[in-house]
């Protein structure tokens, strides 16, 4: 996990080896992805495939923030199963 800081009117152009999600957390943002912007709102998270080339540009006046999780999966490791959807007889009564 990373956050990272920008200032007004920086870009940040950079590209993964792996899945990442980004969440804007403060400011304004937009965000690139294959040469197609758009803006990234507060609270507002995106996903990125591995190996693709994307950026982050603050549009605000004041310092942006944006956390960053790059998805870890090695030949040794395998993603967490979700959730399962309970059978009929296992549901509680609401």
């Amino acid at each position: 996990m990373a956050i990272i800081e920008l200032d007004s009117g920086e870009t940040f152009e950079h590209i993964h080896r792996t899945q990442s999600t980004t969440s804007c957390i403060s400011g304004r943002v937009d965000f690139g992805i294959g040469g197609n912007w758009r803006p990234l709102q507060l609270g507002e998270t995106i996903e990125v495939p591995a190996n693709t080339p994307h950026a982050m540009r603050n549009t605000g006046v004041v310092p942006a923030r944006l956390v960053c999780i790059r998805h870890i999966i090695t030949p040794t490791t395998s993603p967490t199963p979700g959730p399962t959807i309970p059978q009929e007889n296992e549901r509680a009564d609401l």
